[in-house]
């Protein structure tokens, strides 16, 4: 295994996603649990430290939250009108982690 130069975070949804996710969805309810089980892992550059890692998050949490979204449903219309920094901070956990590993001896393939 390799230590690679980055930091990742984890976005983990919180009670208020779980919430909206059953108000659009009713008849197929889904727990916190749930919504904690299958995470989004976005790798960073290294950072100094958590709050670096946030403040860039932070600074892209549009993206993400839409992103997050649209990974339960994929009808805009379904969506909340207003999307805050705010709403996302209510919305998300960020878990921060430093020591990233690279199990494989080989490149990794970039998607879009």
């Amino acid at each position: 295994m390799y230590l690679i130069n980055r930091d990742s975070v984890i976005i983990k949804g919180k009670q208020p996603l779980a919430d909206w996710i059953n108000m659009n969805d009713p008849d197929h309810p889904v727990s916190l649990s749930d919504v904690r089980e299958e995470c989004t892992v976005i790798l960073l550059p290294e950072c100094r430290d958590r709050e670096e890692a946030v403040t860039i998050i932070e600074s892209n949490f549009e993206t993400i939250f839409f992103g997050e979204l649209e990974g339960w449903f994929v009808d805009e219309s379904m969506w909340p009108a207003s999307v805050t920094l705010e709403t996302f901070q209510d919305w998300f956990d960020i878990e921060y982690h430093s020591m990233i590993f690279d199990a494989l001896d080989e490149d990794i393939e970039k998607r879009e």
